[in-house]
């Protein structure tokens, strides 16, 4: 799994690639708000219960400074937030709900 920022020039920056999850279920055989769920918990940073942050912005901050753009995690914060999913051809297709 890759968090990245999308840049108004198109550029994607990569700001998170370290974090990921496993099902041993058919992809058919589980929805897609199951799997949307499991990637909002897999990013949430591993002192989230203590700050209350959803994401590691001060992480992502740094990783956008190193590409050039300058930030402040209270920008980023009111940005929105999407999860894209991708299924390789002939996968089973999922099921919302």
């Amino acid at each position: 799994m890759r968090e990245f920022a999308l840049l108004s020039d198109g550029r994607e920056v990569t700001l998170l690639d370290d974090r990921g999850w496993t099902t041993s279920a058919q992809l058919g055989g589980i929805s897609l708000t199951h799997v949307v769920r499991n990637v909002y918990n897999v990013v949430l940073p591993d002192d989230a219960e203590e700050t209350g942050e959803e994401h590691e912005w001060q992480r992502f901050e740094q990783r956008l400074r190193e590409a050039g753009v300058a930030v402040t995690p209270d920008e980023l914060r009111a940005l929105p937030y999407r999860v894209i999913l991708s299924v390789p051809c002939g996968s089973a297709r999922w099921q919302a709900g």
